[in-house]
């Protein structure tokens, strides 16, 4: 605990009255900072800032100087700012700047993706609005595809994985293995048929191996 002259005491506990005033003291110097963000509430605009600040998609985008500084993207963009919009570049070749960005609604904003990127896929090359289209898919689905997986091949993008059978993961010996049981099981399923019918007992199994 320190002393009015700022001196550490040992053993001496610091009051209610002294540390709600070294609290107020904190805050106090944390306000005067230039970095202090604290007063702005808007978690969508502070988030948008994050995007291309701190991530590694959104600094290969970048965002000009006076966008580094929070406050300055705040004042630029909360004029035109629409809750459930989605924060987007006019030009996507450059940068974010206050000349290069805009609000746009979700379905807008979906509808230019979808009919701006582009897959080829046996030997043509069209957008994905374009594949839903001529092969009656939920563009939704394949614009899931394309930004969830970046390994998955054009014909999974569009149609999706094809999911493995159980004989897809066997081995061709354990499939030669499990034909052999299939059709052991299958007489022997007869056989208990037959000898029911003449009241005979019936005593066979199929082994394990």
């Amino acid at each position: 605990m320190r002393n009015s002259k700022g001196q550490f005491e040992i053993g001496r506990q610091e009051t209610f009255e002294e540390k709600e005033i070294r609290i107020k003291a904190l805050v106090n110097s944390w306000k005067n900072r230039t970095d202090y963000i604290a007063d702005i509430d808007n978690k969508k605009i502070y988030n948008c800032w994050r995007s291309f600040m701190f991530t590694i998609k959104g600094k290969k985008i970048g965002c000009s100087k006076e966008w580094t500084d929070y406050r300055t993207f705040y004042n630029d963009v909360i004029e035109t700012f629409i809750e459930g919009y989605i924060f987007s570049r006019i030009d996507k070749t450059k940068p974010f700047s206050k000349e290069n960005f805009m609000w746009l609604d979700k379905d807008v904003a979906g509808n230019i993706r979808d009919n701006i990127i582009k897959i080829e896929y046996n030997g043509e090359t069209k957008t994905l609005k374009e594949w839903s289209i001529q092969f009656k898919l939920s563009v939704n689905g394949i614009r899931l595809r394309f930004h969830r997986d970046k390994n998955l091949t054009s014909e999974e993008i569009i149609f999706g994985k094809k999911k493995q059978s159980k004989s897809d993961l066997l081995s061709a010996h354990d499939l030669d293995k499990q034909k052999l049981r299939n059709k052991a099981s299958k007489m022997c399923s007869s056989y208990k048929i037959k000898d029911k019918k003449k009241r005979f007992e019936f005593d066979l199994n199929i082994m394990a191996n």
